[in-house]
């Protein structure tokens, strides 16, 4: 199982949390640490596998801009992330 890192550049939110399969999509459990420059990340032990998520900023649920893939789950559009 490694570290994988989740990013997320939102330099006038309030909060932001990471929501996916690894947490059972809950909302609150998952808040990344905001760096000064407004940059948002979380380290999360992950093993190999396709993962679904989204980032929740400020309440409003928001796919990664700097991540191309995507997909529906649920009728929500999701990122995926994918751990050799």
């Amino acid at each position: 199982m490694e570290f994988v890192e989740f990013k997320l550049r939102a330099p006038k939110a309030r909060q932001v949390y990471l929501v996916g399969e690894f947490n059972a999509w809950k909302d609150g459990t998952m808040p990344l640490l905001k760096s000064p420059g407004g940059l948002w990340a979380i380290a999360v032990p992950l093993p190999p596998g396709r993962y679904h998520y989204r980032y929740i900023v400020d309440g409003q649920g928001l796919v990664d801009p700097q991540n191309p893939k995507t997909d529906d789950v649920g009728g929500e559009k999701t990122s995926v992330k994918e751990v050799p």
